[in-house]
């Protein structure tokens, strides 16, 4: 059936097909599987270019006969190809179409043609809170963000020529991170790995064993700063590599592999004052330390099985503290919150709006007021009933 063919074969078919052939129209060249050639040449005007996986003209690349040709590349059907072409399917008036670049991948700012709202998006085309303006008003600045590690490491094991056979490929969720559990094609083997990607210690059962069950990980900071400092061309010999547990949450004690010292953190990795011990002396005891309460809250959202879309997910610092926005990302309302998350009031603003300015809260604020209210009263009661004890009372 033609319905089932895919989206090249179809054009094909109809541009050589029976009494609605057009004499010198244009006719799309696809290889063995159905998929376009990268590059696309017309048999009568001689005129040829480069396409996208789904077909598109890659802006630039077209160049008439005579002329040296582009060299195009083979494009893999990315996600934001793939949302496009489905986009582009359903032919609906108003439908939202998304904007990828000439390597498949989401452009930055994304636009509605329909309603004129644009937005900046992450590498795997998430709408990023409180970006979102309306036509008329000036757009936000969209930064293009790096792919997703496990995206990385897929390509390179998927790609080119370099491909190795029995090669490990990574598999990936639709928003570019590690699936929790990952699988050998070629061995068999099965493992639960950490946001990072990094195996995690007794999980790994072999063909034909029941694999371990795997939880899904945050994007922890100890995990980040672990990436990097693993990571890609920056790797710097003797750097400290962040130790995290199964969690990605910091190990209460860190060790630097390089000069040997060791010392205890608290929940967001900074170092306990009096902890550190050089090599050959015997390390403090570490204990466990709280997480702030964003970060708490935050897990509770995102985590396990509980997970409810549209939920809201606090946004919290590097420290752990409440950043002084709060987006939501299902219903696009923004507000400023306190240093422990609480609304100020007059502050939301709904998608479309441009939100409050939002200043960061500090704790010195709220207890420095504390203090004096509790000072003015206590002195208030021991002047009334003639007693000395005030400084005891308050301190």
């Amino acid at each position: 059936m033609l319905t089932d063919l895919p989206k090249c074969l179809k054009e094909r078919q109809v541009a050589l097909g029976g009494d609605k052939k057009v004499v010198g129209g244009f006719v799309p060249q696809c290889d063995e599987e159905g998929s376009y050639q990268p590059q696309q040449c017309h048999g009568s005007t001689g005129y040829c270019w480069c396409v996208s996986a789904i077909g598109e003209e890659i802006a630039g690349t077209k160049t008439p006969p005579g002329q040296t040709r582009a060299t195009c590349e083979k494009q893999d059907l990315t996600k934001c190809l793939k949302q496009r072409q489905e986009a582009l399917a359903k032919k609906m008036i108003g439908h939202y179409i998304p904007q990828c670049d000439e390597k498949g991948n989401y452009q930055a700012q994304q636009c509605h043609t329909s309603t004129g709202h644009c937005w900046c998006v992450s590498a795997m085309g998430t709408e990023i809170a409180g970006t979102k303006t309306p036509p008329g008003q000036t757009r936000a600045t969209c930064e293009r963000h790096d792919f997703p590690k496990c995206l990385k490491e897929r390509q390179v094991a998927l790609g080119g020529d370099e491909k190795v056979m029995g090669r490990f490929v990574p598999q990936c969720d639709e928003e570019g991170n590690y699936q929790p559990q990952q699988c050998h094609g070629s061995t068999g083997y099965c493992w639960c790995v950490n946001a990072v990607g990094e195996e995690i210690a007794g999980t790994k059962t072999p063909p034909g064993q029941t694999p371990a069950t795997c939880k899904k990980h945050d994007f922890t900071k100890c995990l980040k700063e672990r990436q990097v400092a693993l990571g890609g061309g920056e790797k710097m010999m003797g750097r400290f590599v962040p130790q995290c547990d199964e969690k990605g949450n910091y190990q209460p004690q860190q060790c630097h592999g390089s000069t040997g010292y060791c010392w205890c953190v608290n929940a967001i990795g900074e170092e306990i004052a009096g902890t550190k011990t050089p090599p050959g002396k015997t390390p403090v005891t570490c204990k466990k330390h709280d997480f702030p309460k964003c970060l708490k809250e935050r897990q509770v959202a995102l985590g396990g099985d509980e997970l409810v879309p549209g939920r809201f997910v606090p946004q919290c610092d590097e420290k752990g503290n409440y950043q002084p926005q709060q987006c939501h990302g299902s219903t696009g309302y923004c507000w400023c919150v306190n240093a422990i998350g609480e609304e100020i009031a007059g502050t939301k603003t709904p998608p479309g709006e441009t939100p409050a300015t939002c200043k960061k809260h500090g704790k010195t604020q709220f207890y420095n007021f504390s203090a004096k209210f509790c000072h003015k009263y206590i002195h208030l009661f021991t002047s009334s009933y003639g007693l000395t004890q005030e400084r005891s009372l308050i301190g």
